[in-house]
């Protein structure tokens, strides 16, 4: 399964912003933007937000993206889209 890329703005839910180190504001799918490759995580609230790809980085909510494999409580594990591509 091949994960879309996200730039920043590019829907309503992704003004909320979050870095590496802090804690999550809100679970749910969260973009950092690396040059043209993008990283996906799910992050329940209260997590440290995590670096991407081992480098810290701003992370945007991404309201209208759901990943494959996760719930809406946090119950799984954070994991980027390289990971995930290779499980699918």
């Amino acid at each position: 399964m091949e994960l879309p890329l996200f730039s920043p703005g590019c829907s309503a839910g992704s003004r909320l912003e979050a870095a590496t180190g802090t804690h999550c504001p809100l679970s749910g799918t969260w973009a950092a933007y690396l040059g043209e490759e993008s990283v996906v995580v799910w992050v329940p609230e209260g997590q440290l937000m995590p670096p991407a790809t081992g480098t810290p980085a701003r992370w945007f909510y991404q309201a209208d993206v759901k990943i494959p494999g996760y719930n809406e409580v946090g119950l799984l594990p954070v994991e980027s889209a390289s990971t995930q591509k290779e499980n699918y």
